[in-house]
């Protein structure tokens, strides 16, 4: 049977930085913001013509640097600035000479990035995406501190819906919005439907019908300060594709792109579509991999749950 797989990134996400926290004379982000606008550029742009000079830089770390959070640090950085300034035709010096000293205020949390965590062809499209919708550093703002995921399949062994229930806790000051995201990584006859949502409500949205995936940014119900928590409720509808040879469904993966202090999964089978075998997963970035197989001739469904996980992976995957 082909194999599909349904990849949900979890990640919070503000709008960027107040410009009233840039520090007094840290102009390089003012001159950078400045120069991607005049110029019609996105971090997507600017990032895809570092790598085509071979300098490797992330999304996030450009968005850092546009709003101010963090300044370039390291001799990788400084060629990055370089190579930016000649890219967005400014002078030399024009941002390297105003990075200023290091505004790290300690050792941070770990963050990872998407395509760190997940290996699929879809990650290529969620960072577009986020981009789009000034998004890309959706980790870096707050912290999905406990997730809660109910996925039910339908009769053909597709997956029909998503519920997630998100206690996000704000990592910055005036949180606003955050982004929910679902990656079928698969091609999908229409845009994935949403079809609850409490404790926020829907702004813009990026749909790839290609990849399945779709990108909705929600506006909470009131912005937090720093260490304050909301809760999210989501549930995304999958649509069905039209006939009977629609390639099945075999596997659910979570991935905090952070530290999360609980991880819960419920995968539900139709009663009269249950799978032959599967096993539950789990692995840390960089860390070993467990796995735990389920016996599944009295149950239909599998319950998956860890505590203090991430960044890293964990789901559940079946074999029909």
């Amino acid at each position: 049977m082909d194999r599909s797989e349904h990849v949900v990134v979890m990640g919070g996400m503000t709008s960027h930085r107040p410009r009233s926290r840039v520090a007094p004379g840290d102009e390089m982000a003012d001159l950078l913001a400045a120069a991607l606008r005049d110029q019609g550029r996105s971090l997507t742009w600017l990032r895809e013509r570092l790598h085509d000079r071979g300098v490797r830089v992330s999304l996030s770390a450009l968005s850092y640097w546009r709003s101010g959070e963090r300044r370039p640090e390291g001799a990788a950085s400084a060629e990055a600035i370089g190579v930016i300034e000649e890219l967005l035709a400014l002078a030399p010096g024009t941002l390297g000479d105003r990075i200023g000293p290091s505004r790290r205020p300690g050792v941070p949390a770990r963050t990872a990035q998407v395509g760190e965590i997940v290996d699929s062809s879809g990650t290529d499209a969620l960072a577009r995406a986020l981009d789009a919708l000034d998004l890309a550093d959706a980790p870096s703002r707050t912290l999905d501190e406990a997730a809660s995921f109910t996925v039910d399949l339908d009769d053909r062994g597709c997956f029909a819906s998503i519920r997630s229930r998100l206690r996000i806790r704000a990592l910055d000051e005036g949180v606003a919005r955050v982004p929910l995201w679902f990656l079928v990584d698969r091609p999908v006859p229409e845009p994935l439907r949403l079809s609850g949502l409490h404790g926020a409500v829907p702004a813009r949205r990026v749909d790839d019908l290609a990849a399945g995936l779709a990108v909705q940014e929600v506006l909470l119900e009131r912005p937090l300060g720093p260490g304050e928590a909301t809760v999210v409720e989501a549930t995304f509808e999958v649509p069905r594709a039209p006939g009977d040879g629609a390639a099945v469904d075999t596997e659910f993966v979570l991935s905090p792109p952070r530290r999360t202090s609980e991880i819960e999964l419920w995968v539900r089978f139709d009663r009269a579509r249950v799978p032959a075998a599967c096993t539950l997963h789990s692995a840390e970035l960089g860390g070993p991999a467990s796995t735990v197989r389920i016996d599944l001739s009295d149950v239909t469904s599998v319950h998956h749950a860890v505590r203090g996980f991430g960044p890293g992976s964990v789901g559940a995957h079946w074999t029909w």
